[in-house]
């Protein structure tokens, strides 16, 4: 997402949402991205699939961008996203906004997407758990979430 420079109004135009979207939201998503690191250790061992971390969505929002690392271990992880209502927790795995495109690394130390555009949104209220679907001989990785405001 790009920085868009702002519009001059005048007197009597007719402001539209997609107007202040694109001179507000949008520009507060460049200047100010919100984002969440989890790290996953498996204290010398190796980590197991499950649910690994969990965190509340304070807004609407989508995810922007992800990275994976699991330093020195060119090894396999893959994580899923899921996202359901504070009454409908625990979430399964049809609760994933992932879409079948998983954030991973697929023999490798490292795994990103910049512009993950298969994946869900996340609604105000409800609550995230990183989820490591598949695991290879990985015993620390490191998640990096970009969220932006929807």
């Amino acid at each position: 997402m790009a920085w868009t420079t702002p519009r001059t109004y005048t007197t009597g135009e007719l402001i539209t949402a997609a107007m202040l979207n694109a001179n507000i939201r949008d520009n507060m998503n460049v200047v100010n991205p919100t984002a969440v690191f989890f790290a996953v250790d498996g204290g010398g061992a190796a980590i197991t699939t499950g649910s690994k971390m969990m965190f509340s969505i304070p807004f609407n929002q989508t995810v922007a961008r992800w990275e994976v690392y699991s330093p020195g271990e060119a090894s396999s992880i893959r994580f899923e996203i899921y996202a359901v209502s504070y009454a409908g927790f625990p979430p399964a795995s049809e609760d994933s906004i992932n879409s079948g495109s998983p954030i991973q690394t697929s023999s490798a130390v490292k795994g990103q997407d910049t512009n993950p555009s298969a994946f869900g949104a996340l609604t105000q209220g409800e609550v995230g758990v990183l989820y490591a679907s598949a695991v290879s001989g990985v015993t620390k990785a490191y998640v990096n979430l970009w969220f932006a405001r929807t």
